[in-house]
């Protein structure tokens, strides 16, 4: 198992193996890693959360973007921002996105927010 995957087990022991693996890619600068490790343990400590999402943001975008905006959205782990929100989610149309079903409701979701403001 990779830890992509291994810290979504079930078994703890191997959530804490995939944790570590992740924590320790994300800490040499691995964007891919940071938005990962994020998304595992945005329940726990959404600060830290949405401090790597933003690390990520500049080397993975693609991976941290819609996490990031959620976030901003909620006011998960810091105050919310749905301007900036908005701006992330128009922003990622400039990275290949390959599912057109994901490109399709981050671009709903972005214009809802900005009616909402």
């Amino acid at each position: 198992m990779s830890s992509r995957s291994t810290w979504k087990s079930p078994d703890a022991a191997d959530r804490a193996r995939g944790l570590a693996l992740l924590a320790d890619l994300a800490a040499h600068g691995r964007g891919n890693a940071q938005a990962e490790l994020a998304r595992a343990i945005r329940k726990d400590d959404p600060a830290k959360a949405r401090a790597l999402l933003e690390k990520a943001l500049w080397t993975f975008p693609g991976d941290a973007t819609p996490p990031l905006a959620d976030m901003l959205i909620k006011g998960e782990g810091g105050p919310a921002d749905p301007k900036r929100a908005v701006s992330l989610l128009n922003s990622i149309f400039v990275y290949d996105i390959p599912e057109p079903v994901n490109r399709c409701s981050l671009q709903f979701s972005a214009r809802r927010v900005y009616l909402a403001l």
